[in-house]
């Protein structure tokens, strides 16, 4: 008895019985045993295993007189333990004896007891006891010696697995899926050191049905603070885990959306808000929630989502409506609003979901589709155009050569007049080659094919006898509003096709000269400049105007198909946008810069051909 703690004479509260005392069981592993009331109405009172005690527990772990409960003339119940294999626990310390008060827990086995003083108390317990079961709970206990494992009522109860003799097996690790055995295992032998756990696994029965459960206990321990066992309550949480999934998966679906989503209760104020709102408005969420939609989106409007979600819950109905909002740095946004009540299980209107759709994000999205369409349509037109314009093509290049070549047998003498018709054809010549890449590049364009490299590529093209070609070509054009100035230096060699490139920098003199009214003027000038960067390897080309300059909302769009800032019927907006997809080709890139008033200049840049004829 020398090993058995004795809490007789420490202070414990006076006993006042206002009606029935007695032990009422609020854990066993006999599920049906929970809630029963045993009423201490005599001297004493032994519990135990035997049939012969007053209060009989069904129980192995309990002895077969285990503990008896004296009244003394006091008033006061005393419990003693009788020796027991498995001892006595009270609050979770072992005891040998000790004096009752109201609300103590009592452990024998793996039975719980909890001592009640009057009618009411009781009631109370009884209810509190059955309240776990209702929400599926049940209790465990884990021995700290055998590590053995029990559970009693709730889960237990409906996933019991069986053993080969047809009798529940008491230790019902049996229960808990293989997979998470070794996390529970280490939990409980965490809490036995740490005091309490919260453990959450699944368990399995014998006809295949699964439960999640979270068992929450905490340890006792016995007069030496040595741990002895692990109990507490085991719930089934299945349901909630369910509900926290799908709740997971709204969520997901609420936060994804493109759209920018707002619910807004029937008090007024936004409950929640996606990060698409954020983005669309710039109000964070953790700034929106909680306030008026009407002070973040229309300060001073009467008219705003708000008074439309009011009035959505009212009538139960959707309402859609077309507003100007105010983001959070004061710009205006046109978005397409639609009002979405909720409804409860009732049908009764509690919220609104109010999704905004930037019309000017949709608009962008219909020129977007638009401009497909017409590229499309160009390019059935350029097919159509490259077929007109090569059966000409060809005799009149065919004529060329012939006139040059009789000019050339004739046997007239020398002379400027002979050499400059010679000049003319060579140039015709040159001007209807250029014109036959442009049809071939219209055959491609429409059929979506490509032709090889080293059909579409000239090794070693000359940039500054392309600029030339260009400028006698566009000059007719360009002197009429401006005077040109060339200052081209030696460069190195560009790996391009002569034609094409010929077409960038016509198309470039030519936009140039556009930038100047009808009417020559000596204060209007085009200055073309070759040179070549050392550093980057590039050669470099500029085409500079002293005219009226790009403005700044103008600058940025200017190689967007389509755009253009010329009078209709003067440019189709395809010029710059065209030059850049062939400098993209060709490894090059163009760059502009502008100042209003001042003029523009476009700069080209080309990788030049290595000595051996490659980039």
């Amino acid at each position: 008895m020398g090993d058995r703690t004795t809490l007789i004479g420490s202070p414990r509260p006076a006993l006042v019985a206002a009606g029935p005392v007695g032990l009422l069981v609020v854990g066993s592993l006999q599920r049906a045993l929970v809630g029963s009331f045993f009423e201490l109405s005599g001297l004493e009172t032994v519990i135990g295993r035997s049939r012969d005690v007053a209060v009989h527990l069904d129980d192995e772990g309990i002895s077969r007189g285990h503990v008896r409960i004296e009244r003394w003339p006091s008033g006061e119940f005393v419990a003693f333990d009788l020796s027991s294999t498995n001892g006595t626990f009270l609050n979770g310390v072992r005891i040998h004896s000790a004096v009752l008060a109201e609300g103590d827990i009592l452990r024998i086995g793996a039975t719980e007891l909890q001592f009640v003083t009057h009618r009411d108390a009781s009631a109370r317990a009884i209810q509190a006891s059955e309240t776990p079961a209702i929400l599926g709970a049940g209790s465990f206990d884990y021995e700290a010696s055998s590590a053995r494992l029990s559970f009693s009522g709730g889960v237990a109860s409906r996933y019991q697995r069986v053993s080969e003799e047809g009798r529940a097996t008491q230790d019902d690790w049996g229960l808990v899926y293989e997979e998470d055995r070794p996390a529970l295992r280490a939990g409980l032998d965490a809490a036995l050191h740490g005091g309490r756990c919260e453990l959450e696994f699944r368990v399995a029965g014998s006809d295949g049905g699964t439960a999640w459960v979270v068992a929450e206990g905490e340890a006792s321990r016995d007069q030496f603070g040595h741990p002895v066992r692990v109990a507490g309550t085991a719930t089934e949480i299945t349901e909630r885990n369910r509900a926290e999934s799908e709740l997971r998966r709204q969520s997901l679906f609420f936060n994804s959306r493109s759209d920018a989503i707002a619910v807004i209760e029937s008090g007024g104020e936004i409950r929640d808000w996606n990060p698409s709102a954020e983005r669309l408005f710039g109000w964070s969420k953790a700034e929106a929630v909680g306030r008026p939609p009407g002070t973040l989106l229309a300060p001073g409007a009467g008219d705003h989502p708000g008074t439309r979600a009011a009035a959505s819950i009212a009538s139960g109905r959707p309402i859609e409506a077309t507003e100007t909002l105010l983001r959070r740095d004061g710009t205006r946004r046109e978005v397409q609003t639609w009002c979405v009540p909720l409804r409860d299980p009732d049908g009764r209107s509690r919220a609104c979901v109010v999704l905004f759709r930037d019309e000017g994000q949709r608009r962008r999205a219909l020129a977007q589709m638009q401009m497909t369409e017409r590229l499309a349509s160009i390019g059935t037109l350029a097919a159509g155009v490259a077929h007109e314009v090569k059966n000409p093509l060809a005799f009149i290049r065919t004529n060329l050569a012939f006139a040059r070549s009789k000019l050339a047998k004739s046997g007239a003498p020398p002379g400027q007049a002979v050499a400059e018709i010679d000049d003319a054809i060579a140039d015709c010549q040159e001007g209807i080659e250029r014109i036959r890449v442009i049809v071939d590049d219209l055959n491609e364009f429409s059929s979506g094919s490509t032709r090889s490299e080293a059909e579409s590529v000239d090794a070693n093209v000359d940039v500054n006898k392309v600029v030339q070609f260009a400028m006698r070509v566009a000059e007719g054009e360009a002197r009429r509003r401006a005077r040109i100035v060339k200052d081209l230096s030696p460069v190195p060699t560009v790996i391009a096709s002569e034609p094409r490139l010929g077409q960038v920098f016509i198309n470039l003199i030519l936009n140039a000269a556009q930038a100047f009214p009808e009417g020559a003027s000596d204060r209007n000038e085009i200055r073309l400049t070759t040179g070549f960067d050392p550093r980057a390897g590039r050669v470099v080309v500029e085409v500079s105007d002293t005219g009226c300059g790009i403005r700044p909302e103008n600058l940025r769009r200017i190689f967007d198909p389509f755009f253009t800032t010329k009078p209709a019927g003067i440019g189709t907006g395809l010029g710059l946008f065209v030059c850049q997809g062939i400098l993209a080709s060709l490894g090059g890139e163009i760059s502009v810069q502008s100042a209003i008033g001042r003029g523009t200049t476009f700069r080209v840049m080309l990788p030049a051909a290595l000595p051996d004829g490659g980039r």
